[in-house]
């Protein structure tokens, strides 16, 4: 009797082990950059929901004081993303192929996307021909973008929905989307699918593996695998069919799914013109024009002779209310090229934008 109760106690204590185990791996993180002079409790203001929650951050983190008031080393954080501000959590541009644009929420124009840059809530993305673009959401999935689409990220008055698809067609497997005339939202671990919008804004799903649930003008279907539904504005699904040619068309979506990275060509622009000095007086201004809509906390500033940045001359990160200053850097008058990368509140560094040339006199320009 007491082998059997200690085989049991035995099998609940793994089986215990096993479920905890099992609930962490579950826990998805973003990394938040410490910045001089942060304290757990600073960062916590700044990036939780609920600051009150700083303990989490010890919790997952190795760090050399659990007292929140003091000042952490320069170092990368893990953070439950279930506890960072909406605002604040970021989607990533992981691959783009060829002409891929975003805007930030609030702004009119649309500006040439960076792999590895940032993607923030009601953000937009568009790709133009023969296009693509894939983006990873702050709980790892994985959504593909096809060439002539328009999307909205996470867009606020969508409720749930990862993605506002406006135009175009998509790729994703566990990712909730919503269009003009549907809302999809997978129902396996395994459903993979497309949907595609037209002129007249029908929305075609198509399920590649596992099954989605198709909602449209209050009707809902499910769709499950080799199967496609139709969704007109203000219809409901029509039943769904099979997929014609489904081994083909699960061919295309490999193809979409998996967007292969073009080589990334360093930013050189031998031929580009010196700015005036008119120009370089707006210099400043021209560098916090690329962060419009972006939560910015510095600066990365760069200047070399050459355009493509073989020597650079000078390096500082500038605060976000820091005067943007090159006396500091020494330079003899001549032509420099300046380039510019933004950091985000949580400490993400965008790429570089591209360099433009300036012509310095004495030491330097001062600029704001």
């Amino acid at each position: 009797m007491r082998t059997a109760t200690a085989v049991l106690l035995a099998v609940f204590l793994l089986w215990g082990a096993s479920a905890a185990a099992q609930k962490a791996e579950t826990v998805k993180f973003q990394e938040v950059t410490v910045k001089p002079g942060d304290t757990l409790w600073s960062i916590s203001q700044r990036v939780l929901k609920d600051p009150e929650q700083w303990s989490e951050i010890v919790r997952y983190n190795k760090l050399p004081s659990s007292d929140p008031t003091v000042a952490l080393p320069g170092m990368t954080l893990r953070v439950p993303v279930a506890l960072i501000k909406e605002e604040l959590r970021a989607a990533t541009l992981v691959e783009k192929r060829n002409e891929v644009r975003f805007r930030r929420k609030e702004q009119a124009d649309w500006r040439d996307a960076a792999v590895r840059m940032p993607l923030y809530r009601d953000d937009g993305l568009q790709t133009l021909r023969n296009s693509q673009a894939q983006v990873r959401f702050d709980n790892g999935e994985l959504l593909s973008l096809d060439q002539n689409s328009m999307a909205i990220l996470r867009p606020k008055n969508r409720g749930d929905a990862d993605l506002d698809l406006q135009r175009g067609q998509i790729a994703t497997a566990r990712s909730r989307v919503v269009t003009r005339s549907a809302r999809i939202v997978p129902q396996t671990p395994e459903t993979q699918y497309t949907a595609t919008v037209s002129e007249d804004m029908t929305t075609r799903v198509a399920v590649v593996a596992g099954r989605a649930e198709v909602e449209g003008a209050g009707r809902k279907v499910m769709v499950k695998e080799g199967f496609q539904t139709d969704v007109a504005i203000d219809q409901a699904p029509a039943p769904p069919e099979e997929i014609p040619d489904l081994p083909a068309f699960k061919a295309r979506f490999k193809e979409l799914a998996m967007v292969e990275a073009s080589p990334r060509q360093a930013a050189v622009a031998v031929a580009a013109p010196r700015a005036s000095a008119a120009d370089s007086s707006e210099f400043a201004k021209e560098t916090r024009q690329l962060a419009m809509g972006v939560p910015v906390s510095a600066y990365h500033l760069q200047v070399s002779r050459s355009a493509d940045f073989g020597q650079v001359l000078f390096d500082k990160y500038f605060e976000a209310e820091e005067r943007l200053d090159l006396s500091g850097a020494r330079l003899a008058p001549g032509d420099y090229w300046v380039r510019v990368a933004v950091v985000d509140l949580l400490g993400a560094e965008g790429q570089f934008k591209a360099p433009r040339r300036y012509a310095l006199a004495g030491k330097g320009r001062q600029a704001r």
